[in-house]
């Protein structure tokens, strides 16, 4: 009589991180879990599928907290939408990411609709989808947006400390009482922090000038713009005894002043995000004729705060990794190449956003481990919006969500051979070792030895 699978995947062999150790292990799956974890002399159970991991690294599914999928700026829309998107960071070994509703500015009812019409474009997702509460200043008060998250099953709410000339601004008053509304919450407040006086003001100082252009960019969105926000942000959540989490911090003076004033908070009540174009490009790049291509907020910073951020995420002063994915097609970006300050900004990383951080440490030789990189692109995204161990972990019991890396493929970064939906990359041409091999979302394959085969679409997971 044949015997009954006790099991429906065993990844066979992989090689499991530990600190400067590594065990080589059976990973067994079960009803979309973490059912086991065996050493790799033991014999593996009755299984469906057995899929070897050979001489490669599991990891937890990568989550990304900060993602543009179907971005809705008007005129133009981000040039991957759920689907698209979500195939891209299957392939960038990514089982979580999160995006955005639209801002709400006005009331309840709107609120309703924009979560509405989100998660029903999430649905196409082909892996796990969160959506951040986006607000700007709504009629109904603090303490009640903070409910109204809860209510709707959201870990956050993004806030931006700019953009009053398209009415996304959110006022100190209302972020300080947001930040106290959250104690006692596990709901998180992430905010994008620039100075909203400085960029207005400077952006008219160039509009009378005539045609302003994508190298100004960095001028506009100076480095003070970033660092006085970051940490006006950080002494509200500190005297509102709450948690911040600051996204996409683009300097290493903002870090090294952040370190100075609050270091003792950093990891606790203050988390800090930041992006591989950060770490990887300055803003030489928004001088050329292709500047247009390179036009991001906040924008990319010169050469020494860029080695200087580097040297902070190697030191541990940075808690996760965004791709802030969004991209948009080069004729679009074409179109604003003289004018800076309608351009969509945005750039695509999230399909490589991994191996490139991977491979910053190849490079730097640093006392930072494979793990705790992985760390940083899973294990703390889960902790910081609630996740953790359901995600963010490999352990029994914990959702089959994993990626497993093959770190002796080297390659040459192609953008027409990436899945994201755009037709360039800012990384293209780069060589790159290590790639992603498989993801596994809920124990089933949607990206098995570099191919795609989803089972079946994910959507969102409540």
């Amino acid at each position: 009589m044949p015997r009954i699978p006790t099991h429906d995947l065993v990844i066979q062999n992989g090689i499991l991180l530990y600190g400067s150790k590594n065990f080589h292990v059976h990973l067994c799956i079960k009803d979309g879990k973490i059912a086991s974890i065996l050493d790799s002399k033991m014999m593996i159970p009755d299984t469906k599928e057995i899929y070897d991991a050979a001489h490669k690294y599991l990891f937890p599914g990568l989550i990304d907290p900060h993602v543009h999928f179907a971005l809705n700026l008007g005129e133009h829309t981000s040039a991957d939408d759920f689907k698209s998107g979500s195939k891209a960071a299957a392939f960038g070994g990514y089982t979580t990411v999160f995006d955005f509703t639209d801002v709400v500015t006005d009331g309840v009812e709107q609120l309703e609709k924009y979560v509405e019409n989100r998660r029903e474009q999430a649905s196409e997702s082909y892996i796990n989808t969160q959506l951040h509460l986006t607000l700007a200043e709504p009629e109904f008060s603090p303490s009640q947006a903070v409910e109204l998250a809860i209510r709707h099953k959201m870990k956050s709410i993004k806030v931006f400390t700019t953009y009053s000339d398209s009415n996304r601004m959110t006022s100190d008053g209302y972020l300080y009482d947001l930040l106290r509304a959250t104690r006692g919450t596990k709901i998180m407040i992430m905010v994008h922090c620039e100075n909203d006086g400085i960029i207005q003001y400077k952006s008219e100082e160039f509009r009378k000038k005539g045609k302003v252009g994508c190298s100004a960019a960095p001028k506009i969105h100076n480095t003070l713009t970033e660092k006085e926000a970051v940490l006006r942000v950080c002494q509200f959540a500190i005297d509102a005894d709450s948690k911040v989490y600051i996204a996409h911090v683009s300097s290493g003076e903002t870090v090294k002043r952040v370190n100075e004033c609050f270091g003792e908070y950093l990891g606790k009540n203050i988390f800090l995000e930041t992006c591989p174009h950060y770490i990887y490009l300055n803003s030489t790049y928004t001088l050329g004729e292709n500047a247009h291509l390179y036009t991001v907020c906040p924008a990319l910073r010169d050469e020494e705060e860029r080695i200087l951020l580097r040297k902070q995420l190697l030191a541990g002063l940075l808690h996760t990794i965004g791709s802030d994915h969004c991209p948009f097609p080069k004729a679009v970006k074409a179109e604003y190449i003289d004018d800076y300050l309608n351009i969509p900004n945005g750039l695509p990383g999230i399909e490589l956003s991994f191996s490139l951080m991977y491979n910053l440490l190849m490079l730097e030789h640093s006392k930072m481990t494979v793990e705790s990189l992985a760390d940083m692109f899973s294990t703390m995204p889960a902790k910081i919006f609630g996740y953790y161990p359901q995600k963010g972990t490999l352990f029994p019991g914990s959702d089959a969500d994993i990626m497993i890396y093959d770190p002796n493929h080297s390659w040459k970064v192609d953008s027409s051979l990436l899945h994201m939906n755009t037709d360039y990359t800012p990384y293209d041409g780069l060589m790159l070792r290590g790639r992603v091999d498989s993801t596994i979302c809920g124990g089933n394959f949607i990206v098995k030895n570099k191919e795609f085969v989803p089972d079946l679409l994910k959507g969102q997971d409540d």
